[in-house]
């Protein structure tokens, strides 16, 4: 039988959970979806920059001009890409026109509802980096992915 210093024990032990666990995990439902649409938006923005800045070169006009009226058009926040932070393959944020390459890396906040309520986070960021690489008589109208990672191989043997 219980004791009247032990009533309530369960309405405390489910009141922390509640507060601990189920609204984290459904602050993370409801953001997580928004932080991939945001990251979608994103590389699509930068694809369609480096595609422009490739698409001016090949028609003999200023391709850091046009990669920057796209951004506009596109309505990027100039935040996302400047100053530049990086350069090369390690460009984080900003545009980059070098060698036959031109690459768009853009690295903002998002949208964040309910995460706040997560002690230590205090919002999302996200980012995208896109590159066009100078190939057989000019840019490649393509914007690709870049692999960085180990290149494997099929071994064959003979029988």
């Amino acid at each position: 039988m219980a004791q009247k210093s032990e009533k309530g024990q369960t309405l405390v032990v489910l009141a922390l959970f509640l507060v601990f666990v189920v609204l984290p995990l459904a602050a993370l439902a409801i953001d997580l979806p928004s932080l991939w649409w945001s990251r979608r938006t994103m590389q699509k923005q930068a694809d369609a920059a480096c595609l422009a800045g490739a698409i001016a070169d090949q028609n003999g006009e200023s391709v850091s001009a046009e990669v920057l009226a796209n951004l506009t058009a596109n309505s990027v926040d100039p935040s996302f890409y400047s100053p530049n932070e990086g350069s090369g393959t390690g460009l984080g944020k900003g545009i980059e026109i070098a060698g036959g390459t031109i690459r768009v890396a853009l690295w903002g906040p998002t949208l964040s509802w309910f995460s706040q309520i997560i002690p230590g986070v205090t919002g999302w960021k996200t980012g995208a980096r896109a590159r066009c690489q100078e190939g057989l008589g000019g840019f490649l109208p393509l914007a690709l992915k870049e692999w960085e990672g180990p290149k494997s191989r099929i071994l064959e043997t003979a029988d």
